[in-house]
């Protein structure tokens, strides 16, 4: 009887291993992003003011060149088309691999560089476990065809924003400038909106986001 249960018990095992061993060979990437696409592991902040762009590549401060790696035109259909901004033809511009964070559960997060017509930003962009993107966020920059107006005699500038990343958690920094016009000229640059909103991303691979503060400055 005992010797009937440990056969019964050891091909239970064998079946379960080998669904496990089907299951996990059937389990296709949606695209293949090895490790060294990215030069960069767990990106704290976006200010890059201690480094300067060249070509494909910047320089820090310090005098280190990191290469960057560009997204083909698959690549950027499959990772950016589906979660950018509508407004944007990814065909109009290029893209470049910049940092792997930390997972936040079973979410990749991958940070990707993008310039593109009136459009320059980069991107937080979050994978599931078979690297299909399921959401973005703006780290830094965004549209740039040029101030709006509002009315006939306010300007707004176009937004500084820029970022702080730690442990699933964003910081976002975004300042406005709002400027008068008097007879088609700037006169004055007397309103700062200063915002500050914290991001965080969830287990199902979505941002939440909230305003932590808002400040605004008269000068």
């Amino acid at each position: 009887m005992r010797r009937t249960l440990k056969i019964e018990l050891g091909i239970c095992i064998s079946i379960t291993c080998i669904l496990l061993s089907c299951t996990n060979k059937q389990r296709k990437l949606y695209i293949d992003l090895p490790d060294k696409y990215f030069p960069l592991k767990n990106l704290k902040n976006t200010y890059l003011g201690a480094a300067f762009y060249q070509n494909n590549s910047y320089v820090t401060q310090e005098g280190k060149k990191i290469e960057f790696t560009y997204l083909d035109s698959l690549q950027a259909h499959k990772l950016l088309s589906p979660v950018i901004d509508s407004g944007v033809n990814v065909d109009l511009g290029k893209a470049f691999f910049v940092a792997k964070q930390e997972k936040v559960g079973n979410i990749q997060p991958i940070i990707i560089e993008y310039n593109g017509e009136d459009f320059d930003a980069l991107f937080m962009v979050l994978l599931d476990l078979n690297n299909k993107p399921v959401s973005s966020y703006i780290l830094n920059g965004g549209w740039n065809g040029g101030p709006d107006n509002i009315g006939d005699s306010i300007m707004v500038l176009i937004p500084d924003i820029n970022s702080e990343m730690e442990s699933g958690r964003i910081i976002t920094h975004i300042v406005k400038t709002y400027a008068h016009v008097k007879n088609e000229e700037l006169s004055a640059f007397n309103v700062v909106d200063s915002i500050t909103c914290e991001t965080q991303i969830l287990p199902n691979g979505t941002f939440q986001t909230h305003n932590k503060d808002s400040v605004r400055f008269h000068r």
